[in-house]
């Protein structure tokens, strides 16, 4: 991995009588913004670079219990957002491996690709997209597909192919061949292809490994049992692979 940055953030959506106060405990072992970044790999600690908070938050037991306290008012607004560089807890969810056969004798190109799920556990990822930019001479595409669940079209007008799976499963492998019609009037016309850029959404899974372990609600004027449901999803902004 050349680079890597992730964002991320708490958000409550609270729909409580009062704004009573509510407290959230964060993983015991988080440590933020030390210096000493062998910490990232060391047990079961939580690092990030930075982290700010909403101003309404009380930070009194942060620092030792790692416990936020905040009443928040009726709707949905972001408790906390961090960031983490370099190298992450889980590694990357996804892996792509490409190879790229040009025969001398046509001008046309073939594209192979295989996706590779590194998901911890039993996550899975939906509505996942690898965006693949090909050679502006491309008239067409012949595809050969390893599952059902795949698709894929060539995007004329943004020179670029969409393959789509609608789910991928941890330790999952997918393949898709293509060949590039006409895609070959010269032999700079390869550097087109590329890089990949890959969106998608994972339910139950944060890269940080950053936990909500407890979510209590202090009221002592209502005495109703409030539903409490925390939800982990991660998605991508910018998750770009370059083709070797």
């Amino acid at each position: 991995m050349s680079r890597g940055e992730l964002q991320g953030q708490v958000n409550l959506k609270c729909f409580l009588d009062g704004c009573p106060q509510l407290k959230i405990g964060l993983n015991k072992d988080l440590v933020i913004g030390s210096k000493d970044k062998s910490l990232k790999s060391y047990g079961n600690v939580v690092y990030l670079d930075k982290c700010t908070f909403h101003n309404s938050v009380n930070l009194d037991e942060f620092t030792d219990k790692k416990i936020i306290s905040v009443q928040p008012p009726e709707g949905e607004f972001s408790v906390m957002t961090y960031a983490l560089e370099g190298d992450f807890p889980h590694g990357l969810p996804f892996r792509i491996y490409s190879y790229i056969k040009d025969d001398a004798s046509s001008r046309d190109v073939e594209l192979n690709l295989k996706l590779r799920c590194e998901l911890p556990g039993n996550c899975q990822a939906i509505d996942v997209v690898a965006h693949i930019p090909v050679p502006s001479k491309t008239t067409g595409i012949c595809q050969q597909l390893s599952s059902l669940n795949q698709s894929a079209q060539l995007m004329a007008a943004e020179k670029k192919i969409e393959w789509r799976l609608k789910k991928v499963s941890n330790k999952a492998e997918h393949s898709a061949s293509f060949k590039l019609v006409g895609a070959k009037e010269n032999k700079s016309c390869l550097i087109e292809i590329g890089p990949i850029i890959l969106d998608f959404e994972i339910s139950g899974f944060v890269c940080s490994n950053l936990q909500i372990q407890f979510l209590r609600v202090f009221d002592r004027e209502l005495s109703y049992a409030p539903m409490k449901w925390v939800r982990y999803i991660t998605t991508s902004d910018s998750y770009i692979v370059k083709l070797k």
